[in-house]
């Protein structure tokens, strides 16, 4: 009957509009998984040769043991140390997604919730992949003379030019706090000028090596949330009761002549 084709109609909408979220959620969450597990593979390299150099100095240098080296390196840590090395991890992250966005095509998702902790940057993310999706899915469905389609490409166009110069600006920021921390450390490394040179060589790549371990796990951290998020994803809509037919609400048949 028309009722339950109606009824039928408005259930198969939507269940349509739920699944029709859940992937545009899904394909934002699989290409930050693709992201990060470029980052992770590259660190695991990195990783592997600073071992290797590690070893090689320890060779040379006839260095004991590596316990020696992590003990004059703990010594030498202090609060400039610790702030130089969350600058960095964060500057490398942010350089990170700005070679992504250089390298990404006009429309392409940019990496969500990748552990920047600008949250101007974050938003502007998240609204530049909003109308990426909203411009995917226009374009398969009309022409591009499409006034709408027409004035999402000039939106996309314009996040994407205050993407870029918000996170240039925050790299030179970070820059700026790193040559700080820098300018800290050495400070307090001039009270420490009896320490050999090739135990300076070892703290140097020790604290390089600190540096990539705590992104690298960092990045597993993300990839296991990112996970977890594809695995709970929830339409924007939650159905409390499906579609029924019922009686006539309209029009009201005593009032009709």
């Amino acid at each position: 009957s028309n009722k339950q084709l109606s009824v039928a109609a408005l259930n198969a909408l939507i269940a349509a509009y739920n699944q029709y979220t859940i992937d545009d959620k899904n394909r934002v969450a699989r290409n930050t998984e693709s992201f990060i597990v470029d980052r992770i593979n590259a660190l695991s390299k990195d990783l592997g040769g600073i071992d290797s150099q590690i070893e090689h100095l320890k060779i040379i240098n006839r260095y004991p043991t590596i316990e020696t080296a992590a003990q004059v390196y703990t010594q030498r840590s202090t609060t400039s140390t610790d702030q130089l090395t969350s600058v960095e991890m964060e500057l490398s992250l942010v350089e990170y997604v700005k070679n992504y966005i250089n390298s990404a095509g006009p429309y392409d998702l940019i990496p969500a919730n990748a552990g920047i902790n600008d949250q101007s940057i974050n938003g502007l993310i998240e609204r530049y992949n909003t109308a990426c999706l909203n411009y995917q899915h226009l374009a398969s469905t009309s022409g591009d003379e499409n006034p709408a389609l027409v004035d999402i490409k000039k939106q996309v166009t314009a996040m994407r030019q205050s993407l870029t110069h918000t996170v240039d600006n925050y790299i030179n920021t970070l820059r700026i706090k790193k040559n700080q921390m820098m300018a800290s450390e050495r400070s307090a490394n001039s009270m420490m000028m009896t320490v050999p040179t090739q135990e300076k060589a070892i703290n140097d790549i020790t604290r390089q090596q600190k540096i990539k371990e705590q992104l690298y796990l960092f990045l597993l951290n993300k990839r296991e949330e990112n996970a977890l998020q594809v695995a709970i994803t929830e339409p924007n809509a939650r159905v409390l009761e499906p579609a029924t037919g019922g009686w006539l609400i309209s029009p009201i048949e005593n009032n009709i002549i």
